[in-house]
């Protein structure tokens, strides 16, 4: 079989045609990971918006 880019990138060692494979865990632990941070930061700073709009309009 001809080695070239299509070959090497886009099939596997039995010569089969691979388009997508799923993540292994540490990508998949740091994607989880990141997205609850995010949540969590933007939860965080919509109560401390929230919280010193009501004590600066008094």
């Amino acid at each position: 079989m001809d080695s070239n880019f299509f070959d090497r990138f886009f099939r596997d060692a039995n010569g089969e045609i691979i388009i997508a494979q799923m993540p292994n865990l540490p990508i998949i632990v740091w994607l989880i990971a990141t997205l609850a941070k995010l949540a969590w930061l933007s939860r965080l700073n919509s109560v401390k918006c929230s919280d010193s709009y009501i004590l600066h309009s008094s």
